[in-house]
């Protein structure tokens, strides 16, 4: 999972990059030993499946591509490969052959490679274990590997695993696996905890998940939450099922990477192919710039499904939209996914009902029943009618349509602003975790972005920086203190 990898571009950065490798190694695997590779640059991460039974018999269930990552760790796969073709593929599974039977395999496991730029591919490791992202494979060949798994341990060959070798495997098809984590993509990926509120899933997609409503997800494992796979005829239908899937996936209480995922099923790089793995650490703001913004018509949707008012027939407490001066209105704020804020207001226009912000207005016309809710829009003197569907989540509501979905959370209306300053001099820990390293005393000037220290929260180390010069007034934790969220780490004061 690139636990303890670091690149050292040159020769200043080397001892530090060591040291940072080997503290994170030695916490993921208690052996802080370093092994010293060439770095290629873009590079496309493509593995091999293979299994091999007690004869030496090993074959091949062709290859996955997963070079969406970030931080070296994968984030989407996909079988068969998009970015290979026919004669690279051939070249890759008979090395990958070779590989396994060298060492005399047995079982399932994963050769991986590196492919550069110009197709050259080279050995990077061998996972000897069933990995995460098996269900492509699964679903492309129609094995069962945990099956095949038990029936090799238990002494069955290929002779009865698999009649007919490996001219009697075929590919079937393209699958998508997404991997949900609980981390903030508006964040750098900073790893996120907390219970879970809500928790909607789709019926029509493969869902590997072990959390209910009410659990609480913690600092103390990896952040990946949930796997989604789906199965089509080729990658374009596969996309397609995919985008539906992740639209009918809610998840409330820990931020996830839910939006980044169905913002990259539409990224033109993404379907292009055009994705390399370091592509999302040195791109990811680029895309996140294309997700998708909230749209009137959804706040108008979330804001009439959420107001009792517009519901049901006529009561004496309903507001009926008059007032001494003028039309009445409510106001609502509702925060985004990506953490932005919409005000709209809600009043009455004759019989109907409208939603409107600076930009302009929503004519909501009725409420169908199961939380569909239509929306007029109209453009130019043109009225057109869009249908979202609404659903009650935890502090919010969830809208869907046929190529979007939302999570809208209710903000305060009047929300308290603090001093950005105050928390520039007494920088807090972004998640729970541990104290790593201390790297500044007491009496010492800092600069502006100069690290102040180093922790780790749910497997992954980070950095805490000054976001201003100052002198260190305080330090209030040290070196294997546990601490929680936003609680103060270091005091500054001005130079």
């Amino acid at each position: 999972g690139g636990k303890g990898m670091r690149v050292a571009a040159t020769r200043d950065v080397f001892v530090d990059a060591c040291d940072a490798a080997r503290r994170e190694a030695a916490n993921a695997f208690g052996d802080d030993q370093l092994l010293l590779e060439k770095f290629i640059e873009r590079p496309r991460h493509v593995e091999v499946q293979v299994f091999g039974d007690h004869d030496g018999e090993v074959v091949h269930l062709f290859e996955r591509e997963c070079s969406v990552q970030r931080r070296y760790q994968k984030i989407i796969e996909e079988a068969p490969s998009p970015s290979i073709d026919d004669a690279l593929r051939d070249q890759m599974t008979a090395t990958a052959v070779t590989a396994a039977q060298a060492v005399h395999y047995r079982g399932a496991g994963t050769i991986e490679f590196i492919v550069t730029p110009d197709d050259a591919f080279y050995f990077m490791e061998m996972n000897t274990r069933l990995q995460v992202e098996h269900p492509v494979t699964e679903a492309i060949t129609g094995v069962d590997l945990v099956e095949w798994q038990l029936r090799a341990a238990a002494g069955e060959t290929m002779a009865t695993l698999l009649p007919g070798g490996q001219a009697a495997l075929e590919r079937h098809g393209h699958a998508i696996e997404c991997r949900i984590y609980a981390e903030d993509p508006f964040n750098q990926f900073v790893p996120s905890s907390g219970r879970l509120r809500t928790l909607l899933t789709p019926d029509d997609a493969r869902l590997d998940i072990d959390l209910v409503e009410g659990q609480a997800v913690t600092p103390f494992y990896d952040p990946m939450i949930a796997k989604l796979t789906v199965h089509a005829n080729d990658r374009a239908d596969a996309v397609t099922r995919m985008t539906d899937a992740l639209n009918a996936t809610t998840i409330v209480g820990p931020k996830t990477n839910l939006p980044l995922l169905r913002t990259l099923m539409r990224h033109p790089d993404y379907l292009d192919c055009a994705i390399h793995t370091a592509y999302l650490d040195q791109s990811l703001d680029a895309v996140l710039s294309t997700h998708a913004e909230v749209p009137l018509d959804a706040l108008a949707a979330a804001t009439f499904f959420a107001t009792a008012d517009t519901r049901g027939g006529p009561s004496p407490w309903a507001a009926d939209g008059w007032q001494a001066n003028g039309a009445g209105q409510r106001r609502l704020v509702w925060t985004a996914d990506d953490g932005t804020e919409h005000s709209v207001c809600l009043s009455r226009v004759g019989t109907a009902w409208q939603v409107h912000d600076a930009a302009g207005h929503r004519a909501v016309r009725r409420s169908e029943s199961g939380g569909r809710i239509a929306i007029d829009l109209e453009t130019d003197g043109r009225t057109d009618r869009r249908t979202w569907q609404a659903t009650e989540i935890d502090g919010g509501v969830r809208v869907q349509c046929a190529a979007h979905a939302f999570e809208l959370t209710a903000a305060p209306l009047y929300p308290v602003v603090r001093d950005a300053a105050t928390d520039d001099r007494r920088p807090g820990a972004p998640m729970p975790g541990r104290i790593v390293k201390v790297l500044v005393s007491e009496g010492d000037a800092v600069e502006k972005g100069q690290p102040l220290l180093v922790m780790e929260g749910m497997k992954m180390e980070l950095t805490i920086t000054a976001a201003q010069a100052g002198v260190v007034q305080a330090l209030h934790c040290a070196a294997g203190d546990q601490v929680e969220a936003d609680v103060p780490l270091v005091e500054l004061d001005a130079p």
